[in-house]
């Protein structure tokens, strides 16, 4: 992930490498793939079993969309809309480069809707069907695309996980799978892995967000 991209599973990673990392060290490894220019959201959270995994293929920022961003908003807009670009990276990179495969990974765990085509056996983690019960705030693009995602690799997926019986319902409902493919597995507080916010933090935030005194 890209730091402040990915809002709850974001939040959902940080408290799952957390734990992890609470795990005496034996003979598992626990493995955390991440670009090696955006791994500084994760690193802190990591210790004991768990590592850093560095992809090989690097993170590529488009000039391009960046030019046209600045100097004409309302053409950015337009092909923002037609194509969205958070969606774009879903179906770019379907493929894996190579580098789980070479670290000999036993299972990949995809923690994002997003993932990549690979031979290791994977689970994979939907955490909602947002496009499905309101679909009148996606584009049709992005529909498509997430349709395209969520049942390519709820499909090759050897176990599913959700956090929920809602979702899990949903899964088997909207994309046919078996009671036994999907496993619910509830989510641990992200709070413990945090540091108490101190004087300062607390009042810091009441003057960002204006918030009264109580």
């Amino acid at each position: 992930l890209i730091a402040g991209t990915a809002g709850g599973v974001e939040q959902f990673i940080v408290g799952l490498a957390y734990g992890l990392s609470l795990l005496a060290e034996g003979r598992e490894e626990y493995h955390f793939l991440a670009y090696s220019s955006e791994d500084h959201w994760i690193k802190p959270y990591l210790s004991g079993a768990c590592r850093i995994l560095h992809c090989t293929r690097p993170l590529r920022k488009s000039h391009l969309r960046q030019v046209i961003k600045e100097r004409s908003p309302s053409l950015d807009h337009l092909l923002h809309k037609v194509y969205p670009v958070s969606e774009r990276w879903k179906i770019k990179n379907l493929w894996s480069d190579g580098t789980i495969e070479k670290a000999n990974i036993d299972v990949m765990h995809f923690t994002h809707q997003v993932a990549f085509l690979t031979k290791v056996p994977c689970i994979y983690h939907p955490h909602d069907l947002q496009h499905k019960h309101l679909p009148q705030y996606f584009s049709m693009t992005k529909r498509l695309i997430r349709e395209l995602v969520y049942r390519l690799f709820c499909s090759r997926a050897r176990l599913v996980a959700v956090v929920s019986d809602r979702i899990k319902c949903d899964l088997i409902r909207f994309y046919n799978l078996s009671q036994e493919k999907v496993k619910v597995i509830h989510l641990a507080t992200v709070m413990s892995a945090y540091q108490k916010p101190t004087l300062k933090d607390l009042s810091d935030t009441k003057q960002k967000f204006m918030l009264p005194d109580t």
